[in-house]
């Protein structure tokens, strides 16, 4: 049985409602306007939260890089013996913030640009400071996407090759063994806390699926019952 409505409306052309296809100037005794502002509405909350995303990964990019910049220029007053940081080394500080703005779609990709600007940073002697701070973002992001192994082989390969340009530099100097420690237990720990961010994410995932569903069924249930 159809829904009965005191005023029928003639239907748009071209809007699909749940009981068929509406044609034009063919007038119906239940509306499909409502159906089509409910898509209309499912498609501005879309749209709206594409751009909410999109807004969070430039500010994230942004936040990185001041970061980066700021933190390192300040670092640098204290390291006199380093190289001083010249427009060289801080576009090679912004190359990972700057490949911030496409870590969701190839996170590995992010991850090994990041890791690879700040081998070369390293190696060209250039000030200590939270230089690291992008490629831990990319590591974090790859890692809660599914890239668990991709990333760790990318970071393990970036820190191998930054000590052993270290080493070169340096023959007579024996390696920071303490560093390079603390540098492995950041890593360790930063690989942790995106496993934990990715298993809550799936949760979250699920849950708001299992919500959905149970909307869904709910309201499938309803119209029969109108009907």
């Amino acid at each position: 049985m159809r829904v009965r409505l005191r005023t029928a409306v003639r239907a748009r052309p071209g809007v699909v409602c749940d009981f068929g296809s509406c044609s034009p100037g063919r007038s119906r005794e239940y509306s499909c306007e409502a159906t089509s502002r409910l898509g209309g509405a499912a498609r501005l909350t879309a749209v709206l939260a594409v751009s909410t995303g999109r807004a969070r990964v430039v500010a994230l990019a942004f936040g990185v890089g001041m970061a980066s910049l700021v933190g390192t220029h300040f670092a640098a007053l204290h390291q006199p013996g380093m190289r001083p940081l010249d427009p060289l080394g801080i576009a090679l500080l912004l190359v990972g913030p700057v490949a911030l703005l496409i870590h969701r779609r190839w996170p590995v990709t992010v991850l090994a640009t990041a890791v690879t600007a700040m081998v070369i940073y390293r190696g060209l002697r250039y000030p200590l400071g939270p230089v690291y701070l992008a490629s831990f973002v990319a590591l974090i992001s790859a890692v809660a996407l599914g890239h668990r192994w991709s990333a760790v082989a990318v970071a393990a390969a970036g820190g191998a090759v930054t000590v052993g340009w270290l080493a070169l530099q340096n023959p007579d100097h024996p390696l920071p063994w303490g560093g390079i420690g603390a540098v492995t237990a950041w890593l360790t720990a930063v690989i942790a806390a995106a496993e934990l961010w990715r298993a809550r994410n799936q949760r979250r995932a699920q849950d708001r699926a299992t919500r959905a569903e149970i909307a869904r069924r709910k309201g499938s249930d309803e119209r029969v019952r109108i009907a």
